[in-house]
């Protein structure tokens, strides 16, 4: 992770450099094109605690289905279609991730600029004791949605 490492998400820094992250991350999401998908899913969508259902590798595409939300703004299955995508780090633990359910995103994030981006995930046990690795995925076109779910469950495999 760039931004948001595990010493970070542990709380392992100072106020200050907890702050400092914060601040480079939302200056650095800024800086990209607002109409851009990658703008309009980092300001909207909240993979922090989502849980991850499926994920299928289509010919250059990778599609992530996740569980996101919480209490206050409800859940959604939430669909990640990352378009020429390569998972270059992580191929493990996201295989993991969807066999050993649940397993969340505990923080993400994005970097690049230009053609190409990656999007970064820790993951974890639901109860945080259990690391279970980092995945990046690298591509150059991002398409999400969203559906209501009844609530924090996950589907059968």
């Amino acid at each position: 992770m760039e931004y948001f490492t595990r010493a970070w998400a542990l709380g392992d820094v100072s106020d200050e450099e907890w702050d400092k992250v914060e601040s480079a991350y939302r200056a650095y999401i800024d800086t990209l094109d607002q109409g851009s998908a990658v703008w309009r899913f980092a300001t909207t969508i909240g993979l922090n605690d989502a849980f991850v259902d499926r994920v299928i590798e289509d010919v250059g595409d990778i599609r992530l289905m996740l569980l996101t939300g919480d209490l206050q703004r409800g859940y959604w299955h939430t669909k990640i279609t990352y378009k020429n995508a390569r998972l270059i780090l992580g191929r493990g633990a996201l295989a993991q991730a969807v066999q050993n359910r649940p397993t969340e995103i505990w923080h993400d994030e994005f970097s690049g600029l230009g053609s190409e981006m990656v999007h970064r995930f820790l993951l974890v046990q639901p109860n945080g004791t259990e690391d279970r690795g980092e995945v990046h995925i690298l591509f150059t076109d991002l398409e999400f949605s969203e559906v209501p779910a009844r609530g924090r469950e996950l589907p059968p495999l």
